[in-house]
C-alpha cells in the first residue's frame, strides 16, 4: 500500500513540471504554408499555420541564402566581401493561442527584417536558435531558379534545406515576377492544403501589383501542434537604427530578461554606425590581457528567474566579429561575479565572422543569473568587438518542494498507523 500512497505526490510534481514547461508549439515541417510572397513597395508575405498552436509560439523567417546542402546556414553572417553582415531575420512570436487557417501578414518595410529583392528572392521559415535551425516552411520566386540544386548561391536564390521538399513543405514559383500569392482551394485537409499550397501551379503572379492571397484556410481536421520541450530566450538587436532595441525579443513564462548592456571604458556602436554592424563597441588602448576582469569592458545581462521555479539552461548561442585578434569568453554567474562559470572561450581572428553554439548543457539555474562577454587580447590602440544574436533555450519548471512532499507522506504513513492500532 506505501507505494500508492506516494503516487499522488509525484503526480502533483509532474504536472507542475509540465504547466510551468508549456507555452510554444514546437512545429515539424509543413505545419505552416506561405500565402504570398511580393518584392514590389510594400515587400510583404503572409502564411497561415494548419495546426492550432500556443501562444508565445516562436517563428523565424530570413531572405538569407543556404550556401549549400544540409540542415542549417554556412557562413550565413558574411556579406559578399566577407564582412560581417545583420542577419536578416524576422522574428515572429504568436501573441495569442492562433487556430489553424488563421492567416498572418507581415508587412516587411515596418519590421525592417530583410528587403525582399525583385530579381529574386526566397523566404525560409524556422525554429530555434538561428544557428540549430528547425525549418518548417520554405517559398522562392521571382527569379527563374529560386532553389538551386548546384551551383553557388547569391542574394537571390539559395539551396533548399534538406529538411524540406519541394511541393510538399516548400514551394517554387518559378517565373520572372516580382509578386506572387496562393489560388487555390482554400479548404480541405491538412494534408491536402500542404500540398495544394506548395504546388506551383496553384499560384498566380502579377509584375507590378501586391498580391495578398486567401483571406484564411479552414482546415477541416485541424489538430493541435506539439508543445516544445524547449523554451527560447534572447536578442535579435535589430537591423537598423531605427528598430535597433537591447531588449529582450523573447523571453519566457516565469523568467524576465534584462535589457543587453555594456560596462567599462569606451564607444559603444549600435548597428553599424561606425566599425561594425549590431551590438559593438570600441575601446581605445586596447584590451585586458585577462579574460575575466569585473573592472573591464563586458556585455552583459541577467536572467531573473521567478521564485519558486527553476531554468534548465541546455543551449546557448551568440554571433561575434572582432576587428583586431582577441579571445572572446562567455560567462554566468550566480553570485554576481564573486565567482564565474565560463560557458565559452573562442580565439577569433579579424578575419573571423561567426557562431558559438553549445547544446546539452543541462544547467540549472534559480534566482537571477548574470551572463557576460569578456574580451583579452595583447593588441592596443582601438579595437572592436561585436556580440549579437544572443539565444538561450531551456526549459521552466516549478521546483518541487521535498520537505513539504516528505511531511506529507510522514502525516499519512502516521494515519495509517493510528488506523491500524486502532
Amino acid at each position: 500500500m506505501k507505494p500508492l500512497r506516494f503516487l499522488p505526490l509525484l503526480s502533483l510534481a509532474v504536472i507542475a513540471h509540465d504547466q510551468a514547461s508549456a507555452g510554444q508549439s514546437q512545429l515539424s515541417a509543413g505545419d505552416i504554408v506561405f500565402l504570398a510572397a511580393n518584392s514590389d513597395s510594400p515587400d510583404t508575405f503572409a502564411f497561415s499555420p494548419l495546426v492550432n498552436i500556443e501562444a508565445g509560439t516562436v517563428i523565424h523567417f530570413t531572405d538569407n541564402s543556404r550556401t549549400g546542402t544540409g540542415t542549417g546556414f554556412a557562413d550565413w553572417r558574411k556579406n559578399t566581401t566577407g564582412s560581417f553582415s545583420e542577419a536578416p531575420v524576422y522574428t515572429w512570436v504568436a501573441p495569442t493561442a492562433v487556430s489553424a487557417g488563421t492567416k498572418i501578414s507581415v508587412i516587411d518595410t515596418v519590421h525592417g527584417a530583410m528587403g525582399l529583392a525583385t530579381a529574386g528572392d526566397t523566404i525560409l521559415a524556422f525554429q530555434g536558435d538561428l544557428y540549430n535551425p528547425n525549418f518548417v516552411a520554405g517559398v522562392g520566386w521571382t527569379s527563374t531558379d529560386p532553389f538551386i540544386t548546384t551551383g553557388t548561391a547569391t542574394s537571390n536564390n539559395s539551396y533548399v534545406p534538406s529538411t524540406l521538399t519541394l511541393g510538399s513543405t516548400a514551394v517554387e514559383v518559378a517565373v520572372n515576377t516580382d509578386n506572387a500569392a496562393y489560388n487555390g482551394s482554400a479548404t480541405g485537409t491538412t494534408a491536402a492544403l500542404r500540398t495544394a499550397v506548395n504546388t506551383a501551379s496553384n499560384w498566380i503572379t502579377n509584375e507590378t501589383t501586391v498580391l495578398a492571397g486567401p483571406a484564411s484556410l479552414t482546415v477541416t481536421d485541424a489538430a493541435n501542434a506539439a508543445l516544445a520541450t524547449k523554451q527560447l530566450l534572447g536578442y535579435n538587436f535589430g537591423l537598423t537604427t531605427t528598430t535597433y532595441s537591447e531588449s529582450a525579443v523573447i523571453a519566457a513564462a516565469n523568467t524576465t530578461l534584462s535589457t543587453f548592456g555594456f560596462s567599462g571604458t569606451g564607444t559603444k556602436d549600435i548597428d553599424g554606425s561606425s566599425v561594425l554592424a549590431g551590438q559593438a563597441f570600441q575601446v581605445t588602448g586596447g584590451w585586458d590581457t585577462n579574460a575575466i576582469d569585473t573592472a573591464s569592458q563586458y556585455f552583459g545581462f541577467t536572467l531573473t528567474v521567478d521564485p519558486g521555479f527553476e531554468f534548465t539552461l541546455q543551449d546557448f548561442g551568440f554571433a561575434y566579429q572582432s576587428a583586431e585578434n582577441i579571445t572572446i569568453g562567455a560567462y554566468y554567474s550566480t553570485d554576481g561575479f564573486t565567482t564565474s562559470n565560463l560557458l565559452s572561450s573562442i580565439a577569433v581572428t579579424d578575419t573571423n565572422v561567426g557562431a558559438s553554439s553549445l547544446t546539452g548543457l543541462n544547467i540549472d539555474l534559480q534566482g537571477p543569473v548574470a551572463f557576460r562577454f569578456y574580451g583579452s587580447s595583447a593588441a592596443t590602440g582601438t579595437l572592436a568587438l561585436e556580440i549579437d544574436e544572443v539565444w538561450l533555450q531551456g526549459s521552466v519548471a516549478a521546483i518541487p518542494e521535498p520537505r513539504a512532499a516528505l511531511l506529507g507522506s510522514l502525516g499519512m504513513l502516521a494515519l495509517l498507523r493510528r488506523r491500524r492500532s486502532a
